[in-house]
């Protein structure tokens, strides 16, 4: 059987996965101490290698390949990887053709152009002469694995090659298989297409499907270790795999070691697009080179500044109410609830008293027509002469004149017209009183053939007139009130007696849009119609 040893383990520093140095010796835990370059080999038995060399000597091994019948087999192709080197992996024939597929069990085709760069130097190859020896010289001391091809289903493989002494021998075999399924620390994590798994240390490479299922096949006999390693989703690995030949080994789960984002608060809660909002909270892959998204309830966008501890980004255009998550990679974190404006409500005019203050409320409202409260604008007036305005809202009359006074959020806009008045004196109501008002009468019992008389009068137009103190009078917006069911009232101030109301009085009162403190009062009476009897003889 063919076992990775610990020593090789650690001597495998760094393996570059997808452009990002991935420390592989942090990824397996502490292993045992690999002895110092300085053992000789003599020191260092327990196998059947020759290895010669020095720390300032090339390093040269050479052995044997027996064939499936124990007998020296010629013309097999022998390929050495340097243990410390990263060019470790290859397709699963222990070769990496520039121009083939390379090609995961997940029935997913990978140029292996996408894997050139992992490469950082080519692995020594040779091929068995007619006693089926075979010798390698390779520059330096490091050591090397060792893998023998008859075929892809006939191979042998050994590791760690300086660790032994004697002339290696590879006993070729039928060839076994690795199953097994990638899963993470984040239950929340579904999607694991492309992970990694690989023998480290060989040629054998899988890529998962979207559940993270991998199968490697053609692996010769022995023990390995697993490595599954995803540049989003983290690292794993598993030991003591035994494949046999024509046998399929099933792998203990490879559990990916994921740091998930977590989204601890967003400020403001509310937004409009073009505004800016921060979101505080932790693992933001910065500092490893990742670009976080921002996702919008499903609309993603770059965020700008960025740090493992804190994100700065606009709101879309586009973006609707709902949650918002931050992805790092393809991992999520948990989402916050997010509301997005979609438009910005002011009254359309209104009129105040010179002298007078008023706070505008933004009133801003998403695509559905729910209030979004807390949002955060920019107010501005078009004549500050005439009315003034703060950063809160609140405008100042300062003369009589017109201003329009707008509001803007990100790219939301809103604006009202405004008209300050003259200091007002007093309210006053036309009419200042009315005669009594008549409504329909309700049906009669229809036993004596009563019908009805129709109301003399049963609805009056007011007016309210401002009397200003330096003189003058004007007709200026006031607010009607009456709160009796028995009438209906007008914007425009035409108040009607409802048919069947019951007699009685009621108060009109009219206060005045551009200072509520001054107002006008009236009272209404109401009185019954009763029934016409009509008699024919």
């Amino acid at each position: 059987m063919v076992y990775a040893s610990a020593r090789f383990l650690v001597a495998l520093l760094a393996f570059v996965v997808a452009g990002c140095t991935v420390d592989l010796a942090g990824l397996l835990g502490d292993q045992t101490p690999a002895p110092s370059r300085s053992t000789s080999p003599a020191a260092r038995s327990g196998g059947h290698a020759n290895v010669t060399g020095s720390q300032a000597a090339d390093l040269t091994v050479k052995g044997v390949v027996l064939g499936l019948d124990g007998r020296p087999a010629p013309g097999v192709k022998v390929s050495a990887y340097d243990t410390v080197a990263s060019g470790l992996i290859s397709n699963n024939s222990g070769s990496l053709s520039q121009g083939a597929a390379l090609v995961g069990n997940n029935a997913a085709s990978y140029r292996a152009a996408r894997f050139r760069r992992i490469l950082a130097q080519p692995a020594l190859a040779v091929t068995t002469d007619a006693s089926g020896s075979f010798r390698f010289v390779t520059e330096g001391t490091r050591s090397l694995n060792v893998e023998a091809v008859l075929s892809d289903t006939v191979k042998a493989l050994k590791f760690d090659l300086s660790a032994q002494a004697g002339a290696v021998t590879l006993q070729l075999a039928y060839t076994g298989a690795i199953s097994g399924q990638v899963t993470s620390t984040d239950k929340g994590v579904t999607d694991f297409l492309g992970t990694q798994v690989f023998v480290p240390g060989t040629g054998y490479l899988a890529l998962t499907d979207a559940g993270g299922r991998f199968e490697i096949s053609g692996v010769p006999p022995g023990t390995f270790i697993l490595a599954a390693i995803s540049a989003d989703l983290g690292r794993g690995f598993a030991n003591g795999i035994t494949v046999e030949s024509k046998k399929t080994a099933s792998a203990p789960s490879l559990v990916l070691s994921t740091v998930s984002p977590v989204l601890d608060s967003v400020a403001p809660v509310s937004a409009a697009p073009g505004q800016t909002i921060r979101l505080i909270g932790r693992n933001f892959g910065v500092s490893a080179g990742k670009r976080p998204e921002i996702s919008f309830n499903g609309l993603a966008v770059t965020a700008g500044d960025a740090t493992d501890t804190g994100l700065a980004a606009q709101v879309p255009n586009g973006a609707v109410s709902g949650s918002i998550i931050v992805k790092v990679g393809s991992v999520a974190s948990n989402p916050l609830p997010f509301a997005v404006a979609a438009a910005l409500r002011l009254p359309a005019a209104d009129t105040l008293m010179q002298g007078l203050t008023r706070r505008y409320l933004l009133d801003a409202a998403d695509g559905t027509g729910k209030a979004v409260p807390g949002l955060i604008g920019i107010w501005s007036t078009t004549d500050a002469a005439v009315a003034a305005v703060s950063a809160t809202g609140e405008v100042s009359a300062l003369r009589p004149g017109k201003a329009a006074v707008s509001v803007a959020a990100g790219t939301l806009t809103a604006a009202l017209s405004l008209e300050v008045v003259p200091p007002v004196d007093r309210l006053v109501l036309d009419p200042s009183s009315v005669p009594p008002l008549g409504p329909l009468p309700s049906p009669g019992d229809g036993q004596s053939g009563g019908g009805f008389l129709a109301a003399a009068t049963d609805s009056v137009r007011f007016k309210a007139i401002a009397h200003f103190k330096e003189g003058g009078t004007a007709q200026l917006p006031v607010v009607w009130n009456l709160p009796d069911s028995r009438f209906t009232m007008s914007p425009d101030g035409l108040l009607r007696v409802l048919p069947g109301s019951e007699a009685g009085s009621a108060t009109l009162r009219a206060t005045l849009q551009a200072n509520p403190a001054i107002g006008a009062d009236v009272t209404v009476d109401v009185v019954r119609q009763g029934e016409l009897a009509v008699v024919v003889e």
